[in-house]
């Protein structure tokens, strides 16, 4: 459960090797000038108040980074998902866009369930490994809350992620009657 997660907290430090720092601090760059509309000058929001922190799970052959941002200048709670190749010591893909805004947000560096995740009652995992495929790639779901504004749906994507690539395997939105 990410509720349990303190960002500014130095007991989950991890130290990964330079090229994952490289690609984790791409990854907050093009976000910040791609999608937030940010500039060099930071003349209206810093790029430093777009990142939060980066979680990293281990299931071998791959290391997943969950890289968290915030959005500005709305403050939405998103994150980028890194697939890293454990054998190959390479990235797989591109970065796979995970938004969080209305499952989690954040309060004084901890992340807390939004009113949707409790008044749905949604409990699963956000991230977990799921194998159910039994190929040789690994598959990964993803489940979050969508909202836009006037209806809610649970959506759940399981992306198969091999050597070079990772593709969407499956995807289920169930929406939520308020």
């Amino acid at each position: 459960m990410l509720e349990t997660v303190h960002l500014k907290s130095h007991a989950s430090y991890f130290a990964p090797n330079d090229q994952i720092i490289l690609k984790i601090s791409q990854t907050i760059r093009d976000f910040y000038f791609l999608e937030c509309g940010g500039d060099s000058a930071e003349t209206y929001f810093k790029l430093s108040d777009s990142y939060l922190g980066t979680l990293r799970m281990v299931d071998n052959p791959h290391e997943l980074y969950m890289v968290m941002l915030k959005h500005q200048p709305d403050g939405a709670l998103t994150s980028k998902i890194l697939f890293y190749d454990q054998g190959g010591h390479s990235f797989v893909g591109e970065a796979y866009d995970f938004n969080l805004h209305a499952t989690y947000e954040i309060d004084h560096g901890r992340i807390k369930s939004t009113m949707f995740k409790k008044q749905f009652q949604a409990d699963t995992p956000v991230m977990m490994v799921s194998n159910q495929e039994r190929d040789s790639n690994q598959h990964y779901r993803f489940t979050r809350i969508f909202h836009n504004g006037t209806a809610t749906a649970v959506e759940s994507l399981i992306l198969q992620v091999g050597a070079t690539r990772w593709d969407t395997i499956s995807f289920d939105q169930h929406w939520i009657k308020e």
